[in-house]
């Protein structure tokens, strides 16, 4: 399967349902100006930080059931007396297969 992801200011579409099991291709297309980086951490996915204009191609497989966060990490660290913050920007639901 495979699902186009704008991410600008927002990702678009935000959340979708996929089965377990699945090979998965996300295609994310940064449309904004400035950099951005997206993580799906129950499945080790990231794009590292995609420059404006850049798009990037991740593969996996969904090889577990529930639903998991589709993140930004915020690009400014505060220092160690902070915890990192990240901004959620969607899900993903894998029903069982």
């Amino acid at each position: 399967m495979t699902i186009v992801v704008t991410a600008g200011p927002r990702l678009a579409p935000a959340n979708f349902t996929v089965t377990e099991g699945q090979h998965m291709t996300i295609v994310f297309d940064n449309t904004d100006d400035g950099p951005h980086e997206f993580q799906i951490g129950a499945f080790s996915v990231s794009t590292g930080i995609m420059q404006g204009g850049q798009t990037l191609t991740v593969k996996f497989v969904l090889n577990k059931v529930g639903t998991f966060i589709v993140d930004r990490p915020c690009p400014i660290v505060l220092g160690p007396a902070f915890p990192p913050c990240r901004s959620i920007e969607g899900y993903v639901t894998v029903l069982s297969s």
